[in-house]
């Protein structure tokens, strides 16, 4: 069982047992993984959150993260301070922790930072899915091509084109392995992943990168101009991408262009919180005037919407092209024809944006594939989808 898997299963135990569904939690686990998502709540240093008090009241504090992370099988994936914040976390809830040590049950060899030696491993995400390998596994075998790599090592991974950025780093648990567990099968798109090799090392993913840097031009810059194989990083390049991680580039405007060394359909690798970004844009489109608003709808359709990667797949529209959709219709449905069912709690009508033709079925992300509809009739043709009212619909439209 991994620590995904055993988050998961909490989770569905909370839900049968305890008839309580921790929505948010569920979220971030689904975004991010289970073990960025405990990673990043232990560093909130929120002392009570509501899902713990909420298993508190009932009695299964044994199904919190805060607990868990205690199991053997899991505790050295945090850190002593990490474990420290959830023992105190589960005092404050007057549970007793007098059996729970933060120190690390398998006692390493203390090493010096300065003596490790820091990689640069590329991967083509043709050949291996690390985006999936990250939110479905803590540690992966790779191929070791560099028998100078060593335990506590330090891999930055480079997603090769159309990326060319430095996507996760990595700590290096294990080296000089004979075979590869292989766990992480599904994540290579060939059906022979690394059989005939004779060395292996395990990779424990540490971070993801949430922005288009460090990227190759960076790299570049500071003294990497060819990325083939497992290398060591010179100084100068190391310090770029630390440099890099230090900064908050968290995207505090959207503005619905998407940086050019990233895919289309894989913008939310961007950074930045997914629903804020869209609620700026949107708060963006309602503010222009309608010849401005009509303007750049105009200018922003396509006949290939842009993707949004999550554990699935799902098309995302564009906010202007939506707002010029229900700023048209003016507050009428446009396939009943009745005034929207109520008024949002800014006053204004309640429409929803519906493509015509759905983007699914290859429709377009544009003004005259786009119409205003009342939640009602939305709903009915995403179920019924009858081919008079789609017809209705291109007429009016036309």
């Amino acid at each position: 069982m991994t620590f995904d898997e055993r988050i998961r299963k909490a989770i569905s135990d909370t839900k049968t047992e305890c008839n309580y569904n921790p929505k948010a939690f569920v979220q971030m686990v689904n975004t991010y993984g289970a073990l960025e998502t405990v990673k990043r709540l232990l560093a909130s240093k929120q002392n009570i959150a509501s899902g713990l008090e909420k298993l508190w009241e009932l009695g299964r504090l044994d199904l919190c993260f805060e607990r868990i992370i205690f199991e053997p099988e899991w505790h050295d994936l945090f850190t002593k301070e990490e474990l420290t914040e959830a023992k105190k976390r589960l005092k404050d809830l007057n549970y007793d922790v007098s059996e729970l040590s933060v120190e690390p049950l398998n006692k390493e060899t203390k090493f010096d930072k300065n003596e490790l030696t820091y990689w640069l491993l590329p991967c083509n995400e043709n050949n291996y899915d690390v985006e999936k390998a990250y939110l479905k596994y803590h540690t992966i075998d790779w191929h070791q091509t560099n028998k100078q790599i060593a335990v506590n090592d330090i891999v930055y991974i480079y997603k090769t084109k159309p990326y060319q950025v430095v996507r996760f780093a990595c700590c290096v648990k294990a080296v000089n392995k004979k075979t590869s567990n292989k766990k992480d099968r599904d994540c290579y798109k060939d059906s022979t992943p690394f059989d005939n090799k004779d060395c292996y090392m395990t990779l424990e993913f540490q971070r993801r990168f949430e922005e288009v840097l460090p990227d190759m031009h960076g790299l570049e810059t500071n003294g990497v101009s060819v990325i083939r194989s497992l290398m060591k990083l010179p100084e100068i390049a190391l310090k770029y991408i630390q440099d890099c991680d230090k900064e908050d580039r968290t995207i505090l405007r959207f503005d619905g262009k998407i940086p050019s060394d990233i895919p289309n359909n894989h913008w939310s690798l961007v950074g930045g919180d997914e629903e804020e970004l869209q609620t700026i844009a949107e708060s963006e489109a309602k503010s222009l005037s309608d010849s401005e608003l009509y303007e750049k709808a105009k200018q922003r359709s396509s006949t290939k919407p842009l993707e949004r990667v999550t554990t699935t797949s799902t098309y995302v529209r564009d906010v202007y092209i939506a707002e010029a959709s229900k700023r048209k219709a003016n507050g009428i449905c446009q396939l009943c024809e009745k005034p929207a069912p109520f008024n949002d709690k800014n006053g204004n009508p309640y429409l929803e944006s519906h493509h015509i033709i759905w983007l699914s079925e290859g429709g377009s992300d544009e003004l005259s594939n786009t119409v205003a509809l009342c939640p009602n009739c939305h709903k009915k043709m995403h179920i019924v989808n009858d081919e008079e009212d789609i017809k209705k619909l291109q007429k009016l439209n036309s």
